[in-house]
């Protein structure tokens, strides 16, 4: 069964994680088809090892970006880690053979999703701010990615 690993980070505690965490692990959990992992609160330094303990097929991020620099984490002080465009790259890299979609539920994250692109086949990013409602909308792509994820 393939795995998606859900990954969150907010250390300005201003985004509702635990709601889209949740809805979005309800919907995927609806679908049958998907084992879950998570990285809940994840710290920058955690990132390698997420990925290579729970080997995930599928990488959702949900957090903050700092535009074209990349996305934010949490250090282990729980406050504001830049990882870089360029190190996500390079970490995704390794990862090519195992990963096959990541999606960054992030405003502003489509420099990233250029970057990663070029080691994994499938990347979303959005290219403007999103409100938190609309959260909940883009987490119904659960249905979508199964679909299309089961026809690669």
């Amino acid at each position: 069964m393939p795995k998606i690993l859900i990954l969150s980070s907010n250390p300005r505690r201003d985004l509702n994680l635990d709601r889209e965490v949740s809805d979005l692990t309800t919907a995927v959990q609806r679908l049958g088809k998907f084992e879950l992992s998570f990285g809940l609160g994840v710290r920058s330094q955690e990132l390698p090892e997420l990925l290579a303990e729970h080997s995930p097929q599928i990488v959702h991020f949900c957090g903050h970006e700092a535009g074209e620099q990349g996305l934010i984490f949490q250090d282990e002080n729980s406050r504001e880690r830049l990882v870089s465009t360029e190190i996500l790259a390079r970490l995704f890299k390794i990862f090519t053979d195992e990963i096959n979609c990541v999606v960054l539920n992030a405003c502003n994250s489509d420099r990233q999703a250029e970057e990663i692109v070029t080691h994994i086949n499938y990347v979303i990013g959005m290219s403007e701010p999103i409100l938190e409602n609309a959260v909940h909308i883009f987490v119904c792509l659960g249905k979508v990615a199964d679909r299309f994820y089961l026809g690669l």
